[in-house]
């Protein structure tokens, strides 16, 4: 896979970044999803697209703190906080080039680990039969 690729996404680091940093100094989820997705979705449908957005990243910005917590210490798990560390754009790329030995380990998109076991995939429940004598 290309580095510049976002594990379990479509598109890009990047791109990817790209909506988290908006959404990190937007006054709101809802109002960076509704400056991002401007098209024929709903407001609702574009703040879950933000939200599973940030929830990523975080998770694999949380990934990078425990795996390298003296180069990134006083980091908040926050792109904006890891640019300052890193003095720069790109955070998920040079985390990506510079926790290279951890990749397996990381959590998408940035790095290339499953998703995590205790998570298990529900089906829902189908609720009561309906009464014999309906049919």
């Amino acid at each position: 896979m290309p580095d510049c690729l976002a594990s379990r996404l479509p598109g890009t680091l990047v791109a990817l970044e790209r909506v988290v940093l908006h959404a990190e100094h937007a006054s709101s989820v809802e109002a960076a999803a509704n400056t991002l997705r401007p098209d024929d979705i709903s407001l609702p449908s574009a703040a879950r697209w933000v939200r599973r957005r940030i929830y990523l990243v975080r998770g694999a910005l949380v990934g990078a703190l425990q795996a390298a917590p003296v180069l990134f210490r006083d980091c908040q798990p926050s792109l904006t906080s890891f640019q300052g560390r890193l003095r720069g754009t790109g955070v998920l790329m040079a985390l990506r080039t510079t926790l290279a030995v951890y990749l397996p380990r990381l959590p998408a998109p940035l790095g290339f680990a499953p998703r995590s076991p205790h998570l298990k995939r529900t089906q829902h429940n189908s609720g009561a039969d309906p009464p014999r004598d309906w049919y």
